[in-house]
């Protein structure tokens, strides 16, 4: 299977969220509420940060959860299933405490 970006799905995407994104928007530029001013510098300087800081955080919190902590909780116990499902239960629960993730829908 090769990779590759799957038009469909963003335009149905699109077609998904671009109105309620549009509503928000609208919703803001007109709304009366107090509005932060940005410089362009602040708002370069913004963009520049996000992007070279997220997938950094990203991907060490997934080798922090997925890889260690899964891992270390894993070697608690002597069989491979069960420490898979430990690993899975303990990663599990400390992503969940570390996000503030209060739905246990979400959290299943």
């Amino acid at each position: 299977m090769v990779s590759r970006f799957r038009f469909d799905v963003f335009g149905r995407a699109l077609l998904f969220i671009g109105p309620a994104w549009v509503i928000v928007l609208v919703f803001h530029y007109w709304s009366p509420l107090p509005q932060t001013v940005w410089t362009h510098s602040d708002v370069l300087w913004m963009l520049v940060a996000t992007i070279l800081l997220t997938p950094l955080q990203a991907a060490g919190e997934e080798y922090g959860l997925r890889g260690l902590v899964l891992r270390v909780a894993g070697g608690w116990t002597r069989g491979a299933r069960a420490g898979l499902a430990v690993g899975v239960l303990v990663s599990s629960g400390i992503f969940a405490v570390i996000h503030l993730s209060t739905d246990p829908w979400l959290n299943l």
